[in-house]
């Protein structure tokens, strides 16, 4: 299986718990893994809300998670909203944002991490009788990062990944910059018969606020076999991967807060004062 960076909260080892995926011309790919977190917290009094999930199975896609902070239970000069959407096209979008009340320490911060692991494999098609090595793939897509009103101690940090590799982690033939925000594209030469994974992620933090804070990050690899052999070859993929850069991304419920420049989010906690604090 594929290795993921050391930043991942999960092992890809438990992925071989379950079977691969047989495609209709019998070639055996191995299911997608995913998953993501959404928080918020007043960091100062140790109170966080929190959203989480992790799979390893072949369905489960779209999945979405969000935190809003307060929830009800609790009152508080913090607002906060993160969310993570990830689908099969394949996509991740994460969004946080947080407010409060104009005290010198920041107490809000947020964080918004989704990842995913889809595995592809190139085949040749029937009657071809030509090599097998060096075909040229391509792949392409974008990544998206945005910070809205950094205030605070701590910025508002936002980063991307995608990785493609074999299957078993052993050779990267592509490691997106963490940073990189905007189109990107490429060939690979890559062997028919031989699985290879992508892995990408998209994370938001932010550490302490005083004022308003946000930020936004998308990754979404599309891979295409290079049309002078796309006669001779054509490509499988993980259950639930569609692959398609027509489709569109849901959004999480946070980044109208973010589009709104946080306007009406953050009244609320400029408003709020906990006693405790005041004095």
């Amino acid at each position: 299986m594929f290795a993921k960076p050391s930043t991942a909260l999960f092992t890809i080892i438990a992925i071989t718990a379950f079977s691969s995926a047989v495609h209709a011309n019998g070639v055996s790919i191995d299911p997608v893994s995913w998953d993501y977190t959404a928080s918020v917290c007043d960091c100062e009094a140790g109170v966080t809300v929190s959203d989480s999930s992790t799979n390893y199975s072949t369905n489960g896609l779209p999945a979405s998670g969000n935190a809003v902070f307060p929830n009800g239970a609790f009152t508080d000069v913090v607002n906060g909203s993160s969310g993570v959407t990830i689908t099969g096209f394949p996509a991740i979008l994460v969004t946080a944002a947080v407010s409060q009340s104009t005290y010198d320490i920041p107490l809000g911060g947020a964080h918004a991490f989704g990842e995913m692991t889809y595995y592809f494999q190139l085949n040749a098609n029937p009657g071809y009788g030509g090599s097998l090595l060096n075909i040229p793939v391509l792949f392409n897509g974008s990544s998206s990062q945005s910070i809205t009103g950094t205030t605070g101690s701590d910025p508002v940090t936002t980063s991307v990944q995608m990785i493609i590799s074999t299957a078993d982690g052993n050779t990267t033939f592509y490691n997106l910059d963490a940073g990189y925000n905007g189109l990107y594209n490429g060939t690979l030469s890559l062997q028919a018969g031989v699985e290879y994974a992508v892995y990408m992620s998209a994370t938001v933090d932010i550490g302490g606020v005083v004022g308003s804070a946000g930020g936004a990050a998308s990754i979404d690899p599309m891979i295409s076999i290079d049309p002078s052999v796309a006669d001779n070859f054509d490509l499988d993929f993980s259950q639930g991967i569609t692959n398609s850069a027509a489709a569109a991304t849901p959004l999480p419920a946070a980044l109208p807060l973010l589009a709104s420049g946080l306007g009406g989010f953050g009244l609320l906690g400029w408003r709020k004062r906990r006693n405790a604090r005041a004095a």
